[in-house]
């Protein structure tokens, strides 16, 4: 009985710092949202993507490599120093964010300030989970986005809030980072650390790195493409929306959490019924998102203002179908890693997408269409539900057959198709 208590508290408390720190990732640009003019809104969340692809880059797929390397190889071996390698790109980062904002350069300085906290959250993070306390481990992964819920609601108080004000946070709470960094951080245990261990976490983390740069480049290409494209304006008040859309998806993140090891390890048969189990949920619960999550914000979201459903340009309808095929990409991302399939898919996925990135391009200059954010978004969700018919194709041919899995999504993206024909 003491045992299943125990057990309870661990699990409460992960769910509880898991909630806490999504909700930092899915509030504190939506808050920002409220207080900043749309455009700076937009810069914020471009330079949030930006800055996930360099973070991204810098670690080399370590992220995704640490749960397979500790579900494969022998888990009591000393990880604290697989991040090594980030010490001097973030001291080179700091210096280059220093100059960037000292020479008035707002938007890239902001940039390399958020790639550099994603750095140090990442050592901070790892290092948690090296002494097995997931909690901080979550809440420390998520420190900047604690920073940017700080400034949205200093601009509550603030007569005009800009993105200086923005700025003046992260850089205040840099100090903090570091020190926090500095008294946590077990030097013996880095020094301590193994080569033999760093190579096999590189073996699965570098082949990771194409694939998972890729993923992520897709899921926010429409932030890392609409400033350029579309001007901040509109990439503003897409973020917001697709924040919006992004609530429903935390549900799949727990999820997938919680089943990582079953996903992994499963056989073809147990894992089409857990997609199948997974992808109805958040079918549901994206379903009642766009249903409820408007009403529920109506009066506190600025950018929700003459909102309406249901029609062509509905921004929150479209991103919450992207959202859904981005679920179905990153359930079939995790089986292709262990499959090491990563580079393989990397080619065909991004030749769909250039495909498709090249012909809307064609299509807008040359046939002389007005594009918008929304006909790019519609053109963002061709591409992932074919990108998500690819994985099914290439796990099929190494015996990983997700035939339950496939066909819901041949409906879905059916309907979809239908949908953007018509409406």
């Amino acid at each position: 009985m003491i045992k299943q208590i125990r057990l309870l508290q661990r699990y409460s408390f992960s769910a509880l710092s898991f909630g806490l720190s999504k909700s930092a990732v899915l509030l504190g640009p939506l808050l920002l949202s409220n207080v900043l003019t749309v455009s700076d809104y937009g810069l914020v969340e471009g330079a949030l993507a930006y800055a996930a692809i360099g973070a991204v880059l810098l670690n080399l797929g370590i992220s995704s490599a640490i749960p397979q390397f500790l579900i494969t190889e022998d888990k009591k071996q000393n990880i604290a120093g697989v991040y090594i390698h980030l010490g001097g790109v973030s001291l080179f980062l700091l210096a280059v964010s220093v100059a960037a904002l000292f020479s008035n350069v707002v938007f890239g300085g902001l940039v390399l300030l958020l790639v550099l906290y994603s750095c140090f959250q990442r050592v901070m993070s790892v290092e948690y989970a090296a002494k097995s306390h997931p909690v901080l481990s979550s809440m420390s992964g998520s420190y900047m986005f604690f920073l940017l819920l700080l400034a949205g609601a200093w601009g509550y108080g603030a007569t005009n809030m800009t993105l200086t004000n923005v700025i003046i946070i992260l850089v205040i709470g840099l100090p903090v980072l570091l020190i926090w960094l500095g008294m946590r951080l077990d030097i013996g245990s880095v020094r301590q650390h193994s080569w033999s261990v760093q190579k096999t976490v590189y073996a699965f983390s570098v082949p990771n790195l194409v694939l998972g740069l890729f993923v992520l480049a897709f899921v926010s290409s429409v932030r890392l493409l609409g400033v350029p494209l579309f001007g901040a304006g509109q990439l503003g008040e897409y973020a917001f929306f697709f924040r919006l859309a992004s609530i429903p998806v935390v549900l799949y993140q727990f999820l997938n959490v919680i089943w990582y090891q079953q996903i992994y390890s499963a056989e073809p048969r147990p894992a089409d019924r857990l997609f199948c189990r997974i992808i109805i949920i958040s079918l549901l619960a994206l379903g009642v998102g766009y249903a409820l999550i408007p009403a529920i914000l109506s009066g506190y979201a600025v950018l929700l203002e003459g909102y309406t459903a249901l029609v062509p340009d509905d921004l929150y309808l479209w991103s919450s179908i992207f959202a859904f095929f981005w679920i179905a990409i990153a359930m079939t991302e995790l089986l292709i890693y262990r499959e090491k399939l990563a580079l393989k898919t990397f080619l065909i996925d991004g030749g769909i997408f250039l495909l498709l990135l090249v012909g809307f391009l064609i299509w807008s200059m040359f046939f002389n269409v007005q594009a918008d954010i929304v006909s790019f978004v519609k053109v963002h969700i061709v591409s992932a539900g074919l990108v998500t018919f690819a994985h099914c194709e290439i796990l099929r041919r190494v015996g990983v057959y997700l035939k339950g899995f496939f066909v819901l999504n041949i409906l879905i993206f059916t309907l979809v198709l239908i949908l953007i024909a018509f409406f």
